[in-house]
């Protein structure tokens, strides 16, 4: 299994330059998102992540305000072997090419497989 580096020294953005409440680490993950209104699910890769929002890439063009939830898989498992995943449910709040910021609102870290 290949662990993503993160650290603080990958944040996005110093204090400065930045305006957000919560800091924002660069790590790449598989992740697979569902619309809630539309039925459309598809895969996707996180670029980086905070404990308020998460930037993802993706091949579909999503929409402002959609309801979104995302089930990344996470790269360290239980003491078993078992696979963990973070589900988060969120809102879609910018959009820039085929970038989508997630407010995010809940999270949970569940075990196994696909986001259901």
């Amino acid at each position: 299994m290949t662990v993503p580096r993160v650290s603080s020294e990958h944040a996005v953005a110093s204090v400065e330059d930045d305006r957000r409440v919560h800091r924002r680490y660069a790590i790449e993950l598989d992740c697979e998102y569902k619309m809630s209104r539309r039925k459309s699910a598809g895969a996707c890769r996180t670029v980086n992540i905070s404990s308020g929002g998460i930037l993802l890439h993706a091949n579909e063009t999503l929409r402002v305000r959609e309801q979104v939830d995302l089930s990344i898989r996470w790269p360290y498992e239980l003491d078993n072997g078992c696979p963990l995943r973070l589900r988060i449910m969120g809102q879609v709040v910018r959009i820039d090419g085929r970038r989508f910021a997630v407010k995010i609102k809940r999270y949970e870290f569940r075990t196994g497989g696909h986001l259901s």
